[in-house]
């Protein structure tokens, strides 16, 4: 039995790239999952915020003139769409990351395992400190953050599976590979 040639592209030789492997499709598409998931809860925040108001904003603007808790909450929703901008931003990135990811660079799988990792240990810290932090516990984002915690370690966990291991060497070795 021969073995199938594959033309190269000008100027390069080598074997041919290695195919993609079931693990790492399936933790590409539970990364797109958790993008999806993040962008639900920015929604529900920005719903949540723009109908009911931020947490604890009368506490915070008690005792202050009109004008001050005027001003107080301008600053609060000017943060918030410049957090909402730099949160789209690195999500934009985390997506470029999630797709070279599925393209074998294995840059791509580290920096989704570290930021994923701090993202899950981040949840289990705030679901630790909700009940003390906020009385009024906002349920739909609670069980989103669990949700997505879970997604994520699968992908991290199918990332990481043999067939990935050799996947990423692979491209690892390839004139592809950058």
């Amino acid at each position: 039995m021969t073995t199938p040639h594959y033309p190269m592209p000008e100027g390069r030789s080598g074997p041919p790239p290695a195919a993609r492997p079931g693990p790492v499709t399936t933790a590409f598409v539970l990364l797109l999952v958790s993008a999806a998931l993040s962008l639900a809860g920015l929604a529900i925040n920005t719903v949540t915020y723009a109908t009911v108001g931020l947490p604890g904003s009368d506490v915070a603007t008690a005792g202050l003139s009109p004008d001050q808790a005027a001003l107080a909450e301008s600053i609060t929703r000017v943060s918030l769409i410049v957090g909402a901008v730099l949160f789209l931003a690195f999500e934009t990135f985390l997506l470029v990351a999630t797709f070279k990811m599925r393209a074998g660079r294995n840059w791509a799988r580290i920096v989704l395992t570290v930021v994923g990792g701090l993202g899950v240990a981040l949840t289990i810290v705030t679901l630790a400190l909700l009940p003390a932090l906020q009385p009024g516990i906002d349920l739909p984002s609670v069980i989103l953050g669990i949700v997505q915690s879970g997604v994520i370690v699968a992908a991290i966990v199918l990332m990481f599976r043999p067939a990935a291991n050799l996947y990423f060497r692979g491209a690892a070795t390839s004139p592809r590979n950058g």
